[in-house]
Order: C-alpha cells, then structure tokens, then sequence
C-alpha cells in the first residue's frame, strides 16, 4: 500500500485499487473508494507512486495512468491515461528524480518529465537505451528482486543479472553528467532489499 493524502492506497485484485477512508487506514468503502482502470484487459496493476497535490501515478504493467482525487474529500474524480506503450515492471524501481519520474520496463529504464503546468511528457527513448547490453541481462524470473531510488543527483537501481535470483548488481545513472556511471558489483551472496537515505 502507498499512503497518500492520509488515505491508504492498496491493491484489491489483480487490476483494481481500494482507497481508505481519510484519516482511517482500517476502513474501506468497496463502492465509492474501489477503482478498475484496465478492466477486461490482460493488463495488471503493478504499482501506485504520488504525483502532485491530489494525483497519484497508476502503473500497471502494459500502461500508466494518472488518477485525480477532489482536494477537498479525496474522493477519485478521474482517470487519465498516459500511455499504453510501456508499463512497469518492477514496482520498487519507481523513483521521483527531481523533475522526472523514473521506473523499469519490458524497454529498460523509462521517464517521464514533468513539465509546464505539471503536465507530463513520455520521453522518445529509453534513458537506459546507452546501457542496453546490461538490460539484456536481467532476470526476469527475479525481477521482483529490483529495487531503486534517488539520492545525491544519482538514480539507483539494483539488478538481478545473469541468472542471478538476487539483486546483487548497481546500475547508477548521474544526472549532472546525464548518463551511466557504473555497473557495481559485490562479493558473493550479496542482495539489496531495499535503500534507505
């Protein structure tokens, strides 16, 4: 689940969300505060990340959609959706990077950029598009294993490659110089379960 707002966010089926009452994590309203964006299709709901003031990123695993919630009650107004070119596959890889959004796909590492009027733009390419090669080797039979974050002008993010079932590789892209720095590596048995700053 995702706190947002003083409502819990969490996942209530394989393509639905459920919101919590404002101020109340133990009550929920299976009517008014229950959301299906992709019904019907062979899309499912991978992750939920803030955005600006009342919305919230939806990312699903073929798609992202933005959802509005009212100021005033926090009660879902819409949906938009985004795109449905590319989705999210891990969902510990979303990250807020200054005036990006940044995640894993089936493509590599995806952004989109916050623009005027907070409008959001899908970039053309990959920003790991430089570094192809090491997204080939991912594993996807462990790609719940990935997990990122950003700190220090830095975007983080931990890989299971070669058959690796854990997430012992660091692939760190540098914002001030706008590309790859480094694939770190570790002694054996290594795994990064989370980051914390």
């Amino acid at each position: 689940g995702v706190d947002f707002k003083n409502r819990l966010i969490i996942p209530y089926d394989r393509d639905e969300l459920l919101l919590s009452d404002v101020y109340d994590a133990d009550v929920y309203d299976t009517v008014y505060s229950q959301l299906r964006i992709r019904g019907g299709t062979n899309d499912w709901l991978v992750g939920v990340h803030p955005y600006q003031d009342a919305q919230v990123l939806v990312f699903y695993r073929k798609s992202i959609h933005l959802l509005d919630l009212s100021k005033d009650d926090l009660s879902i107004i819409g949906v938009t959706e985004i795109t449905r070119d590319i989705g999210c596959v891990s969902r510990r890889s979303i990250a807020t990077c200054g005036d990006r959004i940044l995640w894993l796909s089936d493509r590599g590492v995806q952004s989109l950029q916050i623009g005027n009027l907070l409008s959001l733009t899908q970039n053309a390419k990959p920003l790991s598009d430089d570094v192809d090669d090491i997204h080939e080797r991912i594993n996807y039979s462990a790609i719940h294993k990935v997990v990122a974050t950003y700190w220090d002008n830095r975007y983080y993010i931990a890989l299971p490659l070669d058959g690796s079932l854990t997430a012992d590789r660091i692939l760190i892209y540098n914002f001030l110089n706008a590309g790859w720095e480094s694939l770190d590596q570790y002694p054996a048995g290594f795994d990064v379960e989370n980051f914390h700053q």
